[in-house]
């Protein structure tokens, strides 16, 4: 590839910050300077995605955060809870803020679980979303033309509105690491006490949100003994705050489990002793460096990951190269990877881009054909951004809203839904989101449902086939659609067989028929 070096703006020293030639900031272009509407555009896109993003994006963000937290209402039973719970290997931190978010609600009137998971989830994008603004803040002053690819791609990139409304341990965790680093970046000599204490919180409730962002913290600490090197006084302030969150996050444990434990062990000894992770799936080392550039969609990722690895060489003193390697490095070595692992640090990978696109812009230009490509993938983020967007996190959430509506006003209703083969049944009963008047029953098997002893249907019944045709009329009955996510003119078309990888669900209303 041909790199057209340009001679207008000088190249740095290896290692050496922007900010520490005090070299004027280029003028920025007129229609990217008004950061207060890119702000409110940020926010409506939070906005909209948590109001629409519904569901999860991973079971473990609803089975093991909400599931516990209605168990503790005593209104789950403890059978249907994951494994995790009776091995007492999962962090009681966020059931607990759950907890009392469902608490809250009702004090306040708010019965409907989804209206509730709907503003937590729009609570939690703007957090994360003010986090990331306070940083691309912070770090203005030392960008160029970097810091407003920064400042879009925090609003625009088409995964960052979906994950940050995300209610997942690793959104958490992110959000309370990188605020607690804000607190002491960029000078943590320069800190007041209070702002040590608060970032050691910080810090170390992250923790006690999903326990494998030490592997970032250990990369901070390096970094706060051989590059500030802080002072006795600055580590003392930081270690009373960690022994408050210390004492939050094992007092959680505490009321979740109702006995003390030493929960963060045994989610080690569980997962790597016993090797229970490895049974989910094993991964090479290098699977990260393969999976991930996927998940983010290429032209997008390569453009994202050269810049980053740009940023990484010219910038090798930065915190969040200290943070971001050992954490990529500690997830490489276990054994069982998944790409959402890596999420709590996705925000440091554009910061580091954002730098390597500064050192590269002030040497080289990009050829005509590859900003022909950068264009092309433009336009490909805000297709997926609209996508990602508007679409559920998971589309089944769509029926089990509809499910919990009509039950409320046909609360003798028995909703009958068809299960994949072998498929377990609390795989589909969603406790936190059922009324205490629904009956479910879950059969692989419909043509079993003649069997009168098993099978007694009334009017006003429900159905629910995984599958567009209908293969099962019940004997004396007639069925009629009442309700589908997918619109018709969509499931005329089924190219690369989609529908075979959707959970399309068509729900119908039992109706005795004249004469029976």
């Amino acid at each position: 590839m041909e790199i057209v070096q340009n001679k207008r703006k000088p190249s740095l020293p290896k290692g050496e910050h922007l900010s520490s030639r005090h070299e004027p900031v280029s003028k920025p272009m007129p229609f990217l300077t008004r950061n207060r509407d890119i702000f409110l555009l940020g926010i409506l896109l939070i906005l909209v995605t948590a109001w629409l993003s519904m569901g999860y994006h991973h079971p473990d963000e609803h089975y093991q955060i909400w599931e516990f937290a209605k168990y503790k209402l005593g209104e789950s039973p403890l059978g249907d809870l994951p494994w995790e719970f009776e091995a007492q290997m999962r962090p009681g931190l966020q059931p607990f803020l759950a907890y009392c978010a469902i608490i809250g609600s009702r004090f306040v009137g708010i019965e409907d679980p989804f209206l509730l998971m709907s503003l937590v989830r729009l609570l939690t994008g703007l957090l994360a979303f003010g986090v990331y603004w306070k940083w691309w803040e912070a770090l203005a002053p030392t960008l160029r033309d970097g810091g407003r690819l920064l400042r879009l791609s925090l609003v625009f990139f088409w995964l960052l509105p979906y994950l940050n409304v995300r209610f997942s341990s690793e959104n958490l965790s992110g959000i309370a690491f990188l605020g607690g680093l804000l607190l002491l970046y960029p000078n943590p000599q320069a800190v007041s006490a209070k702002k040590l204490f608060c970032a050691g919180l910080l810090l170390c409730l992250s923790f006690f949100f999903r326990y494998q962002i030490a592997f970032a913290g250990l990369g901070l600490v390096a970094w706060l003994l051989f590059v500030p090197k802080v002072s006795i006084r600055s580590w003392l302030y930081l270690s009373g705050g960690v022994l408050v969150a210390m004492v939050v996050g094992f007092a959680a444990d505490f009321w979740l489990y109702g006995e003390w434990s030493w929960v963060p062990y045994e989610y080690f000894s569980q997962n790597v002793l016993e090797g229970k992770a490895a049974g989910f799936g094993v991964s090479p080392w290098w699977w990260y460096f393969r999976e991930f550039p996927l998940l983010l969609v290429p032209p997008l990722s390569l453009f994202l990951l050269w810049f980053m690895g740009i940023g990484i060489r010219r910038y090798p003193k930065h915190v969040f190269v200290w943070c971001l390697i050992p954490f990529v490095l500690g997830h490489s070595m276990a054994a069982h990877k998944e790409t959402r692992f890596l999420f709590p640090m996705i925000f440091p990978m554009f910061c580091l881009a954002a730098l390597g696109w500064d050192y590269f812009s002030s040497k080289y230009s990009l050829p005509r054909w590859l900003r022909g490509v950068f264009k092309f993938a433009v336009v490909l983020n805000f297709l997926l951004l609209s996508f990602r967007c508007l679409y559920p996190a998971n589309d089944r959430f769509t029926y089990e809203k509809f499910m919990r509506e009509y039950a409320v006003e046909h609360p003798e209703a028995v909703i009958y839904w068809q299960s994949k083969e072998g498929q377990k049944k609390e795989t589909l009963t969603l406790h936190f989101f059922q009324s205490p008047w629904m009956k479910n029953v879950v059969t692989d098997r419909f043509e079993q449902l003649n069997d009168k002893a098993l099978f007694q249907p009334k009017t006003g019944d429900l159905i629910c086939f995984r599958t567009v045709d209908v293969h099962f009329v019940p004997e004396g009955f007639s069925m009629e659609l009442v309700y589908k996510w997918f619109p018709d003119w969509l499931l005329r078309y089924n190219p690369n067989q989609w529908q075979q990888r959707t959970q399309i669900w068509m729900v119908y209303e039992v109706v005795k028929t004249d004469g029976n």
